[in-house]
């Protein structure tokens, strides 16, 4: 199996690996890390978790010369994944993990693509939340700032969901989480993550290098400015709710490719984390809790180390390459999100969608979560096409079914409209 999402992981392997408890690795076993976008310091963190298990980590630009000048990624992934024992994909088209994942004969690890997810180090932060809380069952957790295209903070949500804790969503304006991932959570977990109104933390977001210890306390009421100038009932409220969270994670901003973008003043530290400019603990109060440097790369490394051991033993129970029941088909309805990879190589990747709701009929793409509307459904027997509410398409048997978004798209794949509705 693959770890292309945190959601697919059951939750008791997910527990274990958050735990850093590994397996035996049979000798000998070597990792290809294919990484059209930089890892920058969590490659150290993937080099040592290898080295922990007595795995090697290949990188793809000593076996391939061009990788540099644009190396295809399926091409890539189906020679790699011939010889490796695991592929390790970070690529900056969404769903690009598992597009990897359809080609490749070795398991395949998402380690950021995109704007999509980062499944692969979003353990080491599940890990940093374990060490500081411990056992995440029933804990609040906030996630905020660009929740809209830092792909930690999407892996980070749904594992930390997959945990049973509580997730508060506080985006930062213009950065709201797209409503196909939250679509996805939904699905997996039973219920949607909190969204919280920005405009009343908006502050927390600025406060990327300092720690909320106390939020109720009167000298800290200028950190929240919104929170001082509203009424005395407003502020109890706000109060109550930073009080109930557990603990703060903030994702830095990111371009539509999930990658940094440049900040005016450089960091204070240089290890900050790579997605998320804070760590925080809100709890216990009073005292800075926060793990040093060391001891998260600790964590990070041990996590990471007993993903690998799982995945290098055959024990991963992780992603399938598509989700159980998805629709597929090379006629229909296709992803129009240019960032995505169904939609840059429709030749080469079969779309594949989710049905989200059946009334109006509504399907998000397995690779990048978009969403599409169905308007019109067609039979590949027939090849012609219906509107969605006409007694006809009940006619049409599923194996034959075929989704279309609108007349030109249907018309375009050689399917005409039917007889009975013409007019």
């Amino acid at each position: 199996m693959h770890l292309i999402s945190l959601d697919d992981i059951p939750r008791e392997d997910l527990a274990d690996i958050v735990a850093g408890r590994r397996v035996d690795v049979p000798a000998g076993r070597f990792i290809v890390l294919l990484d059209w976008l930089p890892l920058g310091a969590a490659e150290l963190a993937l080099r040592a978790a290898a080295a922990r298990v007595g795995a090697e980590v290949v990188s793809a630009r000593r076996l391939f010369p061009g990788f540099d000048d644009g190396a295809d990624l399926l091409e890539t992934a189906a020679v790699a994944g011939a010889y490796a024992d695991v592929l390790v994909v970070r690529h900056p088209l969404r769903g690009a993990a598992r597009a990897a994942a359809a080609v490749s004969r070795a398991p395949v690890l998402s380690a950021g693509d995109g704007g999509g997810e980062d499944p692969l180090f979003a353990l080491g932060d599940l890990a940093v939340f374990g060490e500081l809380l411990g056992d995440l069952r029933g804990r609040s957790l906030a996630l905020c700032g660009d929740l809209g295209r830092n792909r930690r903070a999407h892996s980070i949500a749904g594992g930390l969901l997959g945990l049973r804790a509580r997730v508060l969503l506080v985006p930062a304006l213009g950065s709201e989480p797209e409503e196909g991932f939250l679509d996805r959570l939904s699905i997996r977990h039973g219920y949607h993550p909190v969204r919280f109104a920005a405009q009343s933390m908006s502050s927390l977001l600025d406060m990327v290098d300092s720690w909320l210890l106390t939020p109720d306390l009167e000298h800290q009421l200028p950190l929240l400015p919104d929170v001082d100038a509203s009424s005395d009932q407003d502020r109890r409220q706000v109060r109550r709710q930073v009080r109930d969270v557990d603990a703060l994670w903030v994702a830095s901003p990111r371009d539509d490719r999930g990658e940094p973008i440049p900040a005016s003043a450089p960091p204070r530290f240089p290890f900050r984390e790579e997605d998320g400019r804070a760590l925080v603990s809100l709890r216990p109060s009073g005292s800075e809790s926060a793990l040093p440097l060391f001891r998260r790369a600790e964590r990070e490394v041990g996590a990471v180390a007993a993903l690998l051991s799982r995945s290098l033993a055959g024990g991963l129970r992780g992603s399938p390459v598509l989700p159980e029941g998805a629709y597929t088909g090379r006629e229909g309805v296709r992803c129009d999100n240019a960032a995505c990879v169904a939609c840059r190589e429709p030749a080469r990747v079969t779309p594949a969608f989710t049905v989200l709701r059946t009334d109006p009929l509504l399907l998000a793409c397995v690779y990048c979560w978009a969403r599409r509307r169905v308007q019109y459904v067609g039979s590949r027997v027939e090849k012609r096409y219906h509107r969605l509410g006409s007694s006809q398409v009940r006619k049409i048997l599923p194996r034959n079914v075929v989704f279309f978004s609108g007349r030109r798209e249907a018309e375009s794949a050689g399917f005409v409209l039917s007889r009975l509705e013409q007019g």
